[in-house]
């Protein structure tokens, strides 16, 4: 196989190429970029599949919440994944508060839904604060449910 001496027109590296592949990719009006080119101009916005950075999860899958991705110059980027992305809520706070949020910060949804991220909908408490107002919600929300099937279940009259 012959081989041809072909230029990145990104980082101007120089490679060895089979002929023929450079002529098929001529062509058909491609380039020649090196593999590290090809990757990186196909990460983020630049991808075809791009969808604006915000993942919301499907149903019945193990993540709960809207996660977006943020950018290396965002201000709040240090509250990110290694993927660059962040829980849409705790960001939605960070903005409100001013700053980034700690770890130890716990943003809780007043109404429950996990989808509602309105800033007026979060407040900021605590870990074990969290955990209490979780299990009494949860707990509620049970009780309120037996309230609702023992209304539906006929009245048994008492013999005596």
């Amino acid at each position: 196989m012959e081989k041809v001496k072909v230029k990145c027109p990104v980082c101007k590296k120089e490679r060895y190429l089979n002929k023929k592949y450079v002529l098929y990719e001529t062509k058909n009006g491609r380039n020649w970029r090196c593999y590290s080119c090809a990757m990186s101009s196909s990460r983020g916005k630049s991808h075809y599949r791009w969808k604006g950075g915000r993942l919301v999860p499907n149903v019945g899958s193990s993540q709960k919440y809207i996660r977006i991705r943020l950018e290396k110059n965002d201000p709040y980027y240090c509250m990110t994944c290694k993927r660059g992305y962040v829980l849409e809520h705790r960001y939605v706070f960070a903005n409100k508060v001013g700053r980034p949020l700690y770890r130890f910060e716990h943003v809780h949804h007043l109404d429950g839904n996990k989808f509602n991220n309105h800033p007026d909908n979060l407040e900021l408490i605590d870990e074990t604060a969290h955990q209490l107002v979780t299990q009494l919600g949860t707990r509620i929300r049970n009780l309120e449910n037996e309230i609702k099937i023992l209304k539906k279940r006929p009245q048994i009259a008492s013999c005596l």
